[in-house]
């Protein structure tokens, strides 16, 4: 006999899930099972990291960047995600571990730069995941060794999606050596490029709103001729300026160099 299930009940559960995250970090948190008509109960330790259980608070006025380091460190040794609720989070010099899952409620979650150096780089990660996140930079200056509000280099899973890039000094997701995804992500208010792509292991671009760019929306280059196997499809792309001047390489939508093997839809 075959059991049904219903998608108010589904709703429901979800409910509780929703309230969970908000309340006491030391309560159990129900979650979806590997079987989609049941739910379980798991201890909240066994799988997600509470923000505020690591001291990250939101709304705080305090410069929360060492304990919002410090719980990165703690989720990659535990190999779990870290959960942010809602709220501002003021931050900067973020360092990404090897294996960083972020999760955040998409259009709350902000993490905002405190000018110092760059808001959040990762260097050869095996995989970062992060999903629901502002990262709102406040037009502030960015670092030569952080030119992104996020700066990635050398990532083997890399996933990005509902996540906002905002008011960035220079680009709003700078990677190099990356393979992945970036979907469903809103940039605005770029000084330079929304997304550089280099030396791309197989990118997927999709499904992104783009505008107010100094210089570029999408670029996606190499540092000699090669194979890249990128894809960058279904994103709106608008106002982008051409601030560098040149004769045609700034002010582009989207922008191909030297990379072979890459389709634009």
């Amino acid at each position: 006999m075959t059991s049904s299930f219903s998608r108010r009940a589904f709703l429901s559960k979800v409910a509780l899930c929703g309230a969970s995250l908000t309340s006491s970090p030391a309560l159990a948190l129900p979650i979806l099972s590997a079987n989609p008509r049941s739910f379980s109960a798991i201890p909240y330790e066994s799988y997600m990291i509470h923000a505020q259980a690591g001291g990250v608070v939101p709304g705080s006025r305090e410069d929360q960047s060492a304990n919002f380091q410090k719980l990165l460190n703690q989720s990659a040794e535990q190999d779990v995600p870290i959960f942010l609720p809602g709220g501002v989070y003021k931050v900067g010099g973020l360092v990404f571990p090897r294996r960083t899952r972020i999760i955040g409620v998409p259009g709350s979650t902000r993490l905002t730069f405190n000018g110092r150096n760059f808001l959040a780089r990762a260097e050869r990660a095996d995989l970062i995941h992060v999903h629901g996140i502002i990262f709102d930079g406040l037009s502030l200056p960015l670092s030569e060794n952080g030119q992104g509000l996020l700066t990635l280099n050398t990532v083997r899973d890399l996933r990005v999606s509902a996540c906002d890039f905002v008011g960035s000094g220079l680009h709003g997701l700078d990677m190099t050596g990356a393979g992945g995804t970036v979907s469903g992500c809103y940039f605005h208010s770029i000084r330079d490029t929304a997304i550089f792509s280099k030396q791309s292991t197989g990118m997927t671009i999709t499904d992104n709103s783009i505008s107010e760019c100094g210089n570029g929306g999408i670029l996606v280059h190499r540092f000699t001729l090669g194979d890249d196997g990128s894809v960058v499809s279904n994103n709106r792309i608008e106002n982008i300026k051409s601030t560098n001047g040149g004769t045609g390489q700034w002010g582009n939508g989207i922008n191909i160099y030297q990379a072979h093997n890459v389709m634009v839809s």
